[in-house]
């Protein structure tokens, strides 16, 4: 008798080593083509990605200056991970990714760009809320506070409503309730997800640092114009293969806990 508890249970339920390892796998077989992507995507945000201003200068005119370049960033990364939902699918099957299963994504391209424009209302309201109120009072930090939050959480939706918007076809308020359903017992280990990923990028960044001798401005436009910076290029290109690829694989894995027909 197989329940929750057993054999069957443990093999469906969402486990963070098994989206990693997946996640590894999956990028194994896909290397080249995966990488190629995002080394185009990376390059594109490098060279037309646009410099920010000063934080303390923010107000709610420069809003569009300011949201330039992470846009483009979240719009590209976006892009990526619907190239390779489809691909990442059909490798978790056992079969071979094609070009086709890659340009399957980008079908429900404009659900995707609703997606992003809802998941940044936080962070328009942020800027609002800058712009109107004392942002170093009580009031204005309590606020400040809560956008935060919202924002991390509009993110992780972000993340894995792309892939489900990619996979399934459906607008951004279904994708948003799919993922509110799949994640529904699984949000903690979503959040433990997520502080994997965070504590890669610190590692990254604490080697682009301390061992690529950069300094944040050189992290942050790796223009690789020199050894060191040609090599943080790389692993940030890598990173962003990872982090696509992950997406796909978490929203596979939670499918397959609900056991839900196609996962």
């Amino acid at each position: 008798m197989s329940g929750v508890g057993g054999t069957g249970g443990l093999l469906r339920r969402f486990w963070i080593p098994r989206v990693v390892a997946d996640t590894l796998r999956v990028l194994g077989r896909n290397f080249i083509p995966f990488c190629i992507v995002a080394l185009v995507l990376r390059g594109v945000w490098l060279f037309a990605g646009t410099p920010g201003t000063d934080d303390a200068a923010i107000g709610w005119l420069d809003w569009p200056r300011q949201l330039g370049n992470p846009l483009l960033r979240i719009g590209l990364a976006g892009v990526a991970q619907m190239l390779f939902a489809h691909p990442t699918l059909e490798t978790l099957r056992g079969g071979h990714a094609r070009v086709a299963d890659a340009l399957r994504g980008l079908q429900a391209l404009p659900s995707a760009i609703l997606l992003t424009l809802i998941c940044l209302l936080p962070v328009l309201a942020g800027f609002a809320a800058r712009a109107l109120l004392p942002w170093d009072s009580p009031f204005g930090a309590f606020l400040g506070s809560v956008l935060s939050l919202a924002s991390f959480l509009f993110a992780i939706a972000w993340w894995l409503g792309i892939s489900v918007i990619a996979v399934e076809g459906c607008g951004p308020r279904a994708a948003l309730g799919r993922f509110w359903r799949l994640s529904r017992g699984r949000r903690w280990s979503l959040l433990g997800l997520i502080a994997c990923i965070g504590a890669l990028f610190a590692g990254s960044g604490m080697f682009a640092t301390l061992v690529l001798g950069l300094d944040a401005a050189q992290a942050a436009t790796p223009y690789p114009v020199d050894p060191a910076r040609a090599t943080w290029f790389v692993v940030t290109v890598l990173l962003a293969a990872f982090l696509a690829t992950m997406a796909t694989v978490a929203y596979a894995d939670l499918r397959r806990e609900k056991a839900d027909p196609g996962a």
